[in-house]
């Protein structure tokens, strides 16, 4: 059984991950999320092993 640990996470943490996913071909920059999630109630959250 694995354990995940879920914490609240930011613009820049959600970027900085997924430059690390091999699938992620240019994936979107801050200014894209600010972007997106303006005026919209939003939660991100960061699950880790």
């Amino acid at each position: 059984m694995s354990v995940f640990s879920i914490r609240e996470g930011d613009i820049q943490e959600v970027v900085n991950l997924s430059k690390e996913i091999p699938a992620f071909i240019n994936p979107q920059g801050v200014e894209e999320y600010q972007k997106r999630l303006q005026n919209v109630p939003h939660l991100i959250l960061i699950a880790t092993k």
